[in-house]
């Protein structure tokens, strides 16, 4: 059995123990979900701006669980950021906005800086519309054949290479560009430090912190979904109950980690 066969066979232990322990019908419901994600062939902007200011609430150690369900999936979410109109959240005036929002449940994404990015992207998407770069790449909607992952990999050089060009915040980085693309159907997942943990854990690499280190995590787990038959999108499921992120521990009985 070589390394990368070895580090398959942890990957299936734990799917198999999560399995044992997982809490249906809602496990099945976030399997469902992921499973049924399809890249979109044209973003509105407005659909564009929701999706970035989903991926800007859960980054930089927000607890997830209080992000999507307090916020997220409130009845707030849309009117704080004013239906994701590009027009009106462009012209927002950071100590207006903070004045009459920063209070619960818009704090729990933590940090007032991310509003400002924000705003930021969307006077860029005001200047001219991302959609179209964000959807017209040349990344494979699906992993069928390892050709296909480097083909992803290569349109995902040039897709964050247009990022940087244009000074779009978040989204240049390796980490958010690659939740971006989960979120969006894309077989890819993110590689955030929870999930870096697990990489570190069964001996995908030493070190959890660095872009070679993300993009390594992320090719290995999209060669084994495509040997198992699994979108990579329920692997990082499961690599997130592994590791007891706050948002994905609902998805098990308590006595899991025990």
């Amino acid at each position: 059995m070589n390394d990368k066969e070895t580090i398959f066979k942890k990957i299936d232990i734990i799917r198999e123990k999560v399995n044992e322990f997982k809490i249906n019908p809602l496990f099945e419901i976030e399997v469902d979900e992921r499973n049924s994600r399809q890249v979109p062939k044209l973003l509105t902007d407005n659909q564009l701006l929701k999706t970035f200011v989903t991926l800007v609430a859960y980054s930089q150690g927000a607890n997830s669980k209080f992000v999507r369900n307090k916020l997220i999936k409130s009845e707030h979410f849309d009117r704080i950021f004013l239906d994701f109109s590009i027009e009106k959240v462009s012209k927002i005036k950071s100590s207006d906005f903070f004045e009459e929002n920063w209070s619960k449940p818009l704090t729990y994404i933590q940090k007032k800086g991310k509003i400002l990015k924000i705003i930021d992207f969307a006077q860029k998407m005001k200047s001219g519309s991302l959609t179209t770069l964000l959807t017209e790449t040349n990344i494979p909607k699906k992993n069928s054949t390892e050709d296909d992952i480097e083909e992803f990999w290569k349109g995902f050089k040039i897709l964050q290479a247009k990022l940087k060009e244009r000074d779009i915040p978040f989204l240049q980085s390796t980490t958010t560009l690659l939740h971006y693309l989960l979120e969006t159907g894309y077989d890819c997942i993110k590689p955030d430090l929870v999930v870096m943990k697990v990489a570190r854990k069964i001996g995908i690499l030493d070190r959890e912190t660095g872009d070679a280190n993300f993009r390594k995590t992320v090719k290995l787990v999209q060669q084994y979904s495509m040997t198992r038959n699994i979108r990579p999108s329920i692997v990082d499921l499961y690599f997130l109950i592994d590791e007891k992120q706050k948002g994905a521990m609902e998805y098990v009985h308590s006595n899991y980690h025990n």
